[in-house]
């Protein structure tokens, strides 16, 4: 690093703008959303540092002159000397077994329960291993790193080195605790499998209509990268609206819950509306589209859904696979380019199916609600202030007539990329009515499988493509449902729009990235020069390149050894896989008076101050047996002969409440008069209930009560 680089880094973290390099990298943030999308980078963080033990804790200070307030683990019977043998703090050793979520070393753990197939399963959650006082000094100083002092600086970086560490053991222990009951993440109700396979065989029928062989015509390489130095220009706009049909339902409420029977995503006539036919086709049947594209001078037809997929290509999606048809057709010297949703997976996972069945059981059921009306574009359809052409009007009002007689809608909007005009397709599940905002609204469904615990984390792909499906959605909210997979039903609904996302995303993906990729595709698509059909295919795990397929004889990449086989684009659809999906649930804080926690880590223990121990109140062996303490000793420092004044607080004490000696207690019992020097009134310690116990005593045991 030259001068001029390193001087701009230091002025960047004296700004508050740049951490050192271990909070940079591993140190938990304070805000949960944040927390969200760095998970990933602090399990990375965890991994690589193979010198650490596992859950364990050294025995190290975390600052010099800054000692943490050493604590004791939770003890079993017979363990009073090995646990009083040290004062000093981190004096234990703690180790969470990540291959079954039990624990080691005395660490006491929080039991949770989930079912599996009908049957309870319990479990136990490790406490964190750093302790209250820890998770306190680092959340209440991380955010003023720079104005700390040296030896501080070092106690937060060992925090937040700690806090990566078990936020990558966190994940791990839901990973293996999913692992175990991978049943759970395959069951599904059979009515839910029959609106699924009713939605294949649907789209089955477009399938049967296109060519059964393709191979391949080229490949499309992609950017992944923003070009420096461009930053609006060629990136996708939103021109204007051109044209809406059909009927737009009001939703009164927001709460997707309100309108579909006890909550279930499998309402009783789902199945048959999933089967049903339905006006609204691939956009290269659209007579509308053809029209709006020659009448607005659009090279591209596509769908949302479409658009969706290609717009969601960066690196951290290279898991998302798809397949988009693609038909270049010349008509009256125009060329359009019709971009339709895309085909059905060969192989879905179960939660794939129960997600896809949970968007097409809410449409339908807000769609056919009866306590909602029919909305402002019901029976006339709105066009832009060119519109004029009389073959437009005429197929906009058939189109408008079908759409009336479903209840359904359409939206056509102009787009730019730039000089590349598109004519994008889209639908709203409705209007939310002027209380909710005056917003439209579209669904999605997110299956949960750890309600036990928490919501899950947003994956970068559902994110991305919530995000884009905000971008080409107008003014427009998104309605998540959240579903329990056990039970099929509607656990939450969150309302969201791009700037939600935006948050939750942090710093996981940028969608200019995604943009740039589709220009790449735009280009080639663009400039094909026969017409017919085309597939563009992503398989999972490709990051540079795209694999255009077109219709016809077989060809091959460059010829010779690159020559590739024609692909059956006509095999079944929709077959289940037994794939599993991992998603770990969202942190969450524990709740208490005066409780600070670390994001992304275990509880840490806060323990109960009890006041006795065996009929003794409790004391620090090492100061009593005349050896040196840790600084931060929680223990009382009584010596022998203060130790014999203490010799019958049990008994008085026990006396006082009634012949049971409590546990904890908020104020040391004792004699006012005798701790003052002055004559006890009740003529001796003999007499007296309250034990005699000098000043210094009395403020040594205030150590052991609870603070109110």
């Amino acid at each position: 690093m030259d001068a001029a680089e390193s001087g701009h880094v230091e002025r960047r973290r004296r700004e508050g703008k740049e951490f050192p390099g271990s909070l940079r990298k591993c140190g938990a943030p304070l805000d949960e959303c944040s927390e969200r999308t760095s998970a990933a980078k602090r399990c990375r963080k965890a991994e690589a540092d193979p010198n650490e033990p596992t859950g364990q804790q050294t025995d190290q200070c975390l600052g010099p002159q800054t000692p943490c307030p050493g604590r004791e683990s939770p003890r079993s019977a017979g363990d009073d000397g090995k646990r009083n043998a040290s004062c000093s703090p981190h004096a234990e050793r703690r180790e969470v077994s990540k291959s079954n979520g039990k624990t080691r070393g005395g660490v006491r753990t929080r039991t949770r329960s989930f079912k599996s197939h009908g049957k309870v399963v319990s479990y136990k959650l490790p406490y964190s291993s750093l302790c209250a006082a820890d998770h306190r000094f680092y959340v209440e100083n991380a955010a003023k790193y720079w104005d700390l002092s040296p030896a501080d600086q070092e106690r937060v970086n060992y925090c937040g080195e700690r806090a990566a560490k078990e936020a990558g053991e966190r994940a791990a222990f839901f990973q293996n605790l999913a692992a175990q009951y991978q049943e759970r993440y395959q069951q599904f109700s059979a009515g839910a499998l029959e609106v699924f396979r009713a939605y294949v065989s649907k789209r089955s029928k477009e399938i049967r209509k296109m060519p059964k062989s393709c191979s391949v015509d080229g490949v499309i390489a992609l950017e992944n990268h923003r070009e420096s130095g461009n930053d609006t220009e060629g990136l996708l706009s939103h021109e204007r609206a051109v044209c809406s049909l059909g009927a737009l339902r009001i939703l009164e409420s927001d709460r997707l819950q309100d309108y579909l029977p006890d909550g279930n995503i499998v309402g009783p006539d789902l199945k048959d509306n999933a089967a049903r036919e339905t006006c609204v086709g691939p956009i290269e049947n659209d007579a509308l589209a053809k029209e709006l594209c020659i009448e607005h001078d659009a090279a591209v037809a596509i769908t949302s859904e479409a658009l969706t997929s290609l717009l969601s290509l960066v690196p951290e999606n290279a898991e998302a696979r798809w397949e988009v048809p693609v038909k270049v057709s010349q008509d009256q010297d125009k060329r359009i380019v019709y971009v339709s949703d895309p085909l059905p997976e060969y192989k879905v996972s179960a939660k794939e199916m129960l997600t896809k069945v949970g968007e097409e059981g809410v449409r339908n059921c807000v769609m056919r609600s009866h306590s909602k009306q029919i909305g402002r574009h019901k029976s006339v359809a709105l066009f832009g202030e060119e519109s004029g052409c009389p073959r437009t009007a005429k197929a906009a009002q058939v189109m408008n007539e079908k759409l009336l007689k479903e209840g359904s809608n359409l939206f056509y909007s102009i787009w730019t990329y730039g000089s590349v005009r598109l004519l994008v397709r889209y639908s709203y599940l409705g209007l939310l009515g002027g209380s909710q905002g005056s917003k439209y609204a579209f669904p999605a469904a997110k299956l949960e499988y750890s309600l036990h615990e928490n919501y899950e984390d947003y994956t970068v792909q559902e994110m991305m493509r919530w995000w884009w499906e905000l971008f080409l959605h107008p003014n427009a909210h998104l309605l998540l449902a959240k579903v329990d997979a056990e039970t099929e039903r509607v656990a939450q609904t969150e309302r969201m729009n791009r700037g939600t996302v935006h948050a939750c995303k942090g710093f996981t993906f940028s969608p200019e990235v995604g943009a740039q990729n589709f220009g790449c595709i735009l280009k080639h698509v663009t400039g094909l020069r026969k017409e017919g059909f085309y597939v563009l295919s992503h398989r999972r795990g490709e990051v540079r390149r795209v694999v255009c397929l077109s219709a016809g004889e077989e060809r091959g990449e460059g010829g010779g050894e690159n020559k590739v086989a024609s692909v059956n684009i006509g095999k079944p659809r929709g077959l289940l896989s037994r794939d599993i999906e991992f998603v770990p649930p969202q942190w969450i804080g524990e709740i208490g008076k005066n409780f600070l926690q670390i994001p992304g880590t275990f509880p840490p223990w806060v323990e109960k101050k009890r006041f006795f121990d065996k009929k003794q109140v409790r004391h620090c062996k090492t100061w009593a047996d005349g050896r040196r303490c840790g600084k931060g000793c929680p223990l009382p420092h009584l010596s022998a002969s203060e130790l014999a004044q203490c010799d019958n607080v049990w008994s008085k004490v026990k006396d006082l409440f009634g012949g049971r000696a409590p546990h904890c207690i908020q104020r040391v019992p004792h004699c006012f008069a005798a701790a003052q020097g002055q004559p006890c009134p009740f003529g001796g310690e003999a007499q007296c209930p309250y034990p005699h116990l000098s000043q210094r005593i009395v403020q040594e045991l205030e150590k052991l009560c609870q603070s109110q």
